[in-house]
């Protein structure tokens, strides 16, 4: 990473790491309407499930936002990682705090009821299903 003076300038060449929250813009436009697809929440205050490959750093939400405000996103797609199993609180409290332009994908096994999903749906949850596959020899 560049010394603070030099990666506060928005020609940075290729490869550089910016922080998610800097103040840094990039040199093209972004698309009305950009949506992140595709990201995840982390917070230490939340139980890592005992399934748990990886462990990452607390990541905060009002970083993130201002990474998306900095960059053009608009709208957000949370998706529930394995880090917390089936616990969607983490994911679902990130949905609640970035706002009405965000939903997410969680993960909920077989044993969900119909009024737990309508749940999940008026909270943010897409109408979509995460599958998770273990390694073979966690099948067996």
């Amino acid at each position: 990473m560049l010394p603070e003076p030099e990666w506060n300038r928005a020609d940075l060449p290729t490869g550089v790491t910016v922080p998610i929250d800097s103040d840094v813009k990039p040199r093209l436009k972004a698309p009305a309407g950009l949506c992140d697809t595709h990201m995840h929440a982390y917070d230490g205050s939340y139980p890592t499930a005992s399934t748990a490959k990886f462990v990452p750093p607390d990541a905060p939400i009002s970083a993130y936002q201002k990474m998306c405000r900095r960059v053009g996103i608009e709208r957000t797609v949370v998706v529930q990682p394995s880090t917390y199993g089936k616990d969607n609180r983490c994911t679902l409290k990130a949905v609640a705090d970035i706002g009405p332009n965000a939903r997410c994908i969680v993960v909920v096994d077989e044993t969900v009821t119909d009024a737990e999903l309508d749940r999940l749906t008026k909270l943010g949850a897409l109408k979509w299903a995460r599958h998770g596959f273990a390694p073979p020899s966690e099948t067996r």
